[in-house]
Formats: structure tokens, C-alpha cells, sequence
């Protein structure tokens, strides 16, 4: 249940940053923003940038969105953080929500900690004072809980403490899919939920009970299926797009200008390039000389998908800024974490969604196709 409740608030949180962002950010912040160990800053925090570099105090919440983040002062508030690369080792007064690629914490959090990304570590000094939610590939504990742990990771190392129960879900059918240290200590319970049950029952570090359900992924409830489906499409959308939004700002703006101007040609390229490849890769798996193009081609296509749904939602975003907000100077990145929102909750309609996805597919790759064969010396 409290992971259930985790989600859904850092999915809100998620839905309140392009409303801050018409009041907060509209001007565009490049390189880094730096906070230096002198500063002391009343109120909150909003920045969006390559790099983010917070050294003093923010009074009040920090809001961030940048390729790197890096928190060594002191945040009163809460954290809100969406970033390849994060490390927090300041004192933070309230809670902690972040999605990032890799994500390090090892700092003293007086409420909940959120996190959700590829590699998450909880390092030695990080010490957190209410409950812990985390979500990946890799988790690694080895700070101070002073509440409960609830993970949903492949693979899950504790080796910290925990004050109160565990709960994992193991996502990995191999056997190092839960590991519990022998320096760590969970005072309460273990649940553990994976396709096996492991060999945990000798363990000595549990002061409370061990249990292990298996894992059915079907008996999951219709809510946390839409949930979960609708999180990984916005994540994967989002993840790509920070690519277009932090390196390659110019050639975003551009398809972004592609798709406005000539709306139909992108179409008939989008639809052209889904069509025509597959197929054509496909016949050329057929002959010896043409295996080794089949192989790119196909490349070429599944690549084209991701891109074609990650240009769409910066397409969508700029859309219901410029037309509907009437907001000019916004920065690309409000641009696109609105329209993947939006984007992913449209691809979660059932059958619509199908239809919704290729037309995304098909204006966001269409209008990369179509300034490529108008501006080929800009590629």
C-alpha cells in the first residue's frame, strides 16, 4: 500500500512541475546553476540546466531538472528531482523524490525518500527519518532507516539498518536477487515476493518474521498494471528526450518548427520510414550480402520509434504551451516533461492509445526525416 501511495506522489509531484514552470521558469538557463556555500536563498528553488550545483541553503523546496545534479548544502524543504546523474549528501528538512539514471544518496532526509531509476544507492552516512519507496534496476541500502523499507528492484543489497519492516519484490529470477548483508540489521519483518523463494530463512539479521510469496505478475490489480505501464512509458519517453533538451536544444527546436510548418509532409515520412523498412529489412534477411544491412535497418527502425514518441511529446508540449498557455519563453525541458505526460497518459487509453501511439510515431520521426532531407548539411 505504501508503495502504491509512493507513486502516485511523486506521479503528482511529476504533474505539478509545468505549472510551476509557467510561473517559475521561463527563461532559459544554460551550463550550470551554481548555489555556492555562501548563499543562503529565501523561498524555493526552480532550475533547469546541464548542470545543477546546490552548495548553500534554499529555505524552502528545491526543484530541479538537469543531466547532473549534485546537493551538498542544506534544502529546508523537499527535493523534487529529475536527472541522469544525482548525488545528494546535504541535510534535507523535508522529502526526497527524485527519477534519475543513477542516483546516490548519502545525506540526512527528516522525512520520506522516493526513488526511481536505474542504480540507486543509499550510501553509509545517509541517514532518513521517516519511510524509504525505491524502484530499479539495482538497490543498494547501507545508511540508516528510521521507518520502513518497501523496494521493487531487480536486484535489492541491504546492508544497512532498517528500523521498522521490509518490503521487496524481487524482479530477477536469479538467486542474488535479494541480498541481506551480515552487518545489516531489519528490526521488523521481511516480505519478499519473487518468482522463487530464496534461501533467506537462516538469516539472523531479521528481528522479526521472514515471508516470501510468489511473484504472480497476473494477480496484480488493474490500477497498479495501468500504473506501472504508464510510469515506464514516461520514463523511457523522458529519458530520451533529455538527450534532445539538454544536448541537442537547437535540432529539437527545429523539428519542433519542422512539424508546425509542414504537419502533412512529416506524416507522409513517418509513415513512409514505419512501412517501407521493416518490410524491406526483412527481405534482405534473405540474402547473404544483405543480412549485415537487415541488421541495421532493423536497428534503424526500433531506434526510430523511441525517437519519433520522444520528438511527439516535445511537439505536444510546445503545443499546449505556445497555443493554450500562450507562453512563448518556456524552456524545452517544461516542454517536454509536459507533453511526455500528457503523451504517456493518452498512450494508456485502451485501443485509442494504439492509434495515439502511431500518429506519434509518425508526426515526431516524420518531422526529423523531413528537416533532414531540407537541411542535410545541418544533420
Amino acid at each position: 500500500m505504501k508503495t502504491k501511495i509512493a507513486i502516485i506522489a511523486l506521479f503528482v509531484s511529476l504533474l505539478s512541475f509545468p505549472f510551476l514552470a509557467v510561473n517559475a521558469a521561463e527563461e532559459e538557463n544554460k551550463g550550470t546553476v551554481f548555489v555556492s556555500a555562501e548563499e543562503n536563498i529565501t523561498g524555493n528553488l526552480f532550475a533547469v540546466s546541464e548542470n545543477v550545483i546546490v552548495d548553500g541553503i534554499v529555505g524552502g523546496d528545491l526543484i530541479v531538472a538537469a543531466n547532473y545534479i549534485t546537493v551538498t548544502g542544506r534544502i529546508e524543504g523537499d527535493i523534487i528531482a529529475i536527472g541522469q546523474n544525482i548525488n545528494i549528501e546535504g541535510e534535507v528538512g523535508g522529502n526526497v523524490r527524485v527519477i534519475g539514471s543513477n542516483i546516490n544518496i548519502n545525506s540526512s532526509i527528516s522525512r520520506n525518500l522516493n526513488a526511481f531509476g536505474s542504480q540507486i544507492t543509499i550510501g553509509n552516512e545517509a541517514r532518513v527519518g521517516w519511510d524509504v519507496t525505491i524502484g530499479g534496476v539495482a538497490a543498494t541500502i547501507r545508511g540508516n532507516i528510521i521507518g520502513s523499507l518497501d523496494s521493487y528492484s531487480q536486484k535489492t543489497f541491504i546492508a544497512g539498518k532498517v528500523g521498522k519492516n521490509v518490503r521487496v519484490k524481487v524482479l530477477n529470477e536469479e538467486s542474488d536477487g535479494l541480498i541481506i548483508d551480515k552487518n545489516a540489521v531489519i528490526n521488523g519483518n521481511l516480505d519478499y515476493q519473487s518468482k522463487e523463494e530464496l534461501d533467506l530463512k537462516a538469516n539472523n539479521n531479521v528481528s522479526g518474521e521472514i515471508t516470501w510469496k510468489n511473484l504472480n505478475v497476473t494477480k496484480k490489480s488493474s490500477f497498479l498494471n495501468w500504473l506501472w505501464g504508464t510510469a515506464f512509458s514516461f520514463l523511457s519517453i523522458l529519458f530520451i528526450g533529455l538527450f534532445f533538451v539538454f544536448i541537442a536544444t537547437r535540432l529539437s527546436r527545429r523539428f519542433i518548427k519542422e512539424a508546425k510548418n509542414k504537419t502533412g509532409k512529416a506524416f507522409l515520412w513517418g509513415g513512409l520510414f514505419t512501412l517501407i523498412i521493416l518490410p524491406l529489412a526483412l527481405v534482405l534477411t534473405f540474402t547473404i550480402i544483405g543480412i549485415p544491412l537487415s541488421i541495421i535497418l532493423i536497428s534503424l527502425w526500433l531506434a526510430g520509434l523511441f525517437i519519433g514518441k520522444t520528438i511527439a511529446a516535445l511537439i505536444l508540449g510546445d503545443f499546449i504551451f505556445t497555443k493554450i498557455l500562450k507562453k512563448e519563453k518556456i524552456h524545452l525541458f517544461w516542454i517536454l516533461l509536459t507533453g511526455t505526460l500528457i503523451l504517456a497518459l493518452l498512450l494508456s487509453i485502451p485501443w485509442l492509445g494504439r492509434i495515439i501511439n502511431l500518429v506519434a510515431i509518425w508526426l515526431g520521426l516524420g518531422s526529423v526525416l523531413s528537416y533532414a532531407t531540407n537541411k542535410p548539411k545541418n544533420i
